[in-house]
């Protein structure tokens, strides 16, 4: 059976394989469960009405939207940290309630596609340890799904860096004219994997994107074959974060549902990860 036929086969069900028995990632951020040994739970929530924190888990794959609207019944409920659920422990945090995604507003969940979705005004992000694939000279791939709130904005769903000079950022793009995915800079310059065509909707995006050890980078947006480019010089990374570029740069007013990071190029298995995507988004 192949590895497209196999995952579309456990869509709907807790059976294996998940994404992540299939494909060890080095990191894997998601509302639904990523790797069938994973016995964590998907997010922690605090409640606005009373500052109650409880850690969301699983209903089979999926995430327990039932604990979760009884949880934040009549209230919101802001995100604090969202598990890694690939076994290397690198969780994202966010101890300042001001800054918290949003996964409850006001008693309703917030979807994407009909599927539970972290939220992000603009003014909120989530950090964590660097992750040691996103270094210069390395092979990695991410993917992501993501929606824009509004049309014409531009924002990040990822950002790893050391300071604003130094980065590599994959974006959630919608302003007209401008179709970023994977921008990497370096004290030599600014290089840029773009997606295949402008992406001016709130529609939810789809994205791929690759860099080998070779320093070769390219770009996939929901299944589209986007742009290539090669970097030069190096980066390094002490941090990592989403919705935010590093200082606050291009935050992404928008929705995040899962982001999976890879320490290896995965452009041969690209069909059947996004295949997977699909399936549960």
């Amino acid at each position: 059976m192949s590895g497209v036929t196999q995952l579309l086969a456990s869509y709907g069900s807790s059976a294996s394989p998940l994404i992540f028995d299939t494909y060890a990632g080095q990191a894997g951020y998601s509302l639904r469960k990523l790797r069938t040994a994973y016995s964590g739970s998907a997010i922690r929530v605090r409640r606005s009405s009373d500052n109650t924190e409880q850690d969301i888990g699983f209903t089979g794959s999926a995430l327990d939207t039932t604990a979760l609207a009884s949880f934040c019944s009549g209230t919101s409920g802001y995100v604090t940290t969202w598990y890694d659920q690939s076994g290397n422990g690198y969780n994202l945090i966010q101890a300042t309630g001001a800054s918290q995604p949003r996964i409850v507003s006001s008693g309703t969940i917030d979807t994407q596609g009909g599927k539970p979705a972290l939220y992000s005004d603009g003014a909120r992000l989530m950090t964590g340890s660097a992750l040691p694939a996103l270094y210069t000279g390395n092979n990695y791939s991410i993917f992501s799904v993501s929606s824009a709130g509004v049309g014409n904005t531009v924002g990040s769903i990822l950002c790893s860096a050391a300071s604003s000079s130094s980065r590599i950022t994959q974006f959630c793009d919608s302003r007209s004219g401008f179709k970023r995915n994977l921008l990497i800079v370096t004290p030599s310059g600014t290089y840029a994997a773009d997606m295949s065509a402008v992406r001016n909707d709130t529609n939810q995006k789809f994205l791929s994107a690759f860099v080998t050890s070779a320093k070769a980078m390219s770009s996939f947006d929901s299944g589209a074959t986007g742009g290539t480019d090669t970097y030069v010089g190096t980066y390094t990374n002490n941090q990592f974060r989403i919705f935010q570029q590093f200082s606050g740069s291009t935050p992404l007013t928008g929705y995040i549902q899962e982001i999976l990071i890879f320490s290896s190029d995965q452009t041969a298995n690209r069909t059947a990860i996004e295949a997977d995507r699909t399936a549960n988004y």
